[in-house]
């Protein structure tokens, strides 16, 4: 089983906040980038941290590169309003916990089996086919021990429940069917991976070579005609970005993910941006 990973800034996140020693050293560290005492970081105090204590900063996010732990913020900014707060901070990285166990247990049709059956059937109290947010937080909160089973909850508290919630509710309207928890948590595999190989200048130089053949016409663009083509006739050079055990829905999910402004076609602007875009 190979075992989805984070980005490599957010998986350092996820490990801290899963004890009181990691949570108090980066409480410690989210003070010191909040330089005004608003309880909140902003975009620029976390840019102007970067480059005042880039040792500190390195330490806690795996000494990865300054141009990855800006990459950071976006990632684990949820509601998108360019401020992080504190329970933001640490919730951002529990969701991705949730949603890292989710993606390990679809990866078998047993797991996939469970989780329908014994997580997501249970959460729906109404039996509408639909899981709310409410329906969610409270389905979890009330019997933890059966549901850490098939999600790694430990250490969760109502908010990062709350997130990790939000993480997979794609369209934001407060309500999860089957179908779209599927597609969340194929988004979010795919996500990990290519946020690993595109925040290396390797892997952002092996993906330039992947678009010029997957771009068959050499317009500039990737449609997703030719991207369902050409990436499954380009296994191995994909499996670097999309995990070494995708599947056509996989591809399917990245290409929808990298399409940022949703116009069908993909330039390589947006596949640089897909590592900043994070699960």
């Amino acid at each position: 089983l190979n075992v989805v990973k984070f980005g490599a800034s957010t998986r350092a996140l996820a490990k801290k906040v899963t004890t009181d020693a990691g949570k108090k050293e980066l409480k410690a560290l989210f003070d010191k980038i909040d330089k005004d005492g608003s309880g909140k970081i902003s975009s620029e105090e976390w840019a102007q941290s970067i480059f005042d204590n880039q040792e500190l900063m390195g330490k806690y996010f795996e000494a990865i590169t300054a141009k990855e732990i800006a990459k950071t913020f976006k990632r684990i900014d949820i509601d998108k309003n360019d401020m992080l707060t504190w329970a933001e901070f640490t919730a951002a990285a529990q969701s991705y916990r949730v949603a890292d166990s989710a993606v390990v247990a679809m990866t078998t049709a047993a797991g996939k089996e469970a989780l329908k059956s014994t997580v997501f059937d249970k959460m729906d109290k109404d039996k509408d086919s639909k899981v709310t947010s409410e329906e969610w937080s409270n389905a979890i909160m009330a019997d933890p021990e059966s549901m850490s089973k098939h999600l790694d909850i430990q250490f969760c508290t109502l908010d990062d429940i709350s997130a990790a919630f939000k993480r997979l509710d794609k369209d934001k309207n407060g309500v999860l069917t089957w179908a779209e928890f599927e597609g969340s948590v194929a988004s979010f595999k795919v996500a990990s991976h290519m946020a690993d190989a595109l925040s290396t200048t390797a892997g952002t130089a092996a993906m330039k070579a992947l678009w010029e053949k997957l771009d068959t016409n050499q317009d500039g663009k990737v449609t997703a005609e030719e991207w369902a083509k050409a990436v499954m006739s380009n296994k191995d050079a994909m499996s670097k970005f999309l995990g070494e055990d995708f599947t056509g829905d996989d591809v399917q999910q990245a290409f929808l993910r990298v399409d940022t402004d949703k116009n069908g076609s993909l330039s390589f602007a947006e596949f640089e941006a897909a590592s900043s875009l994070g699960p």
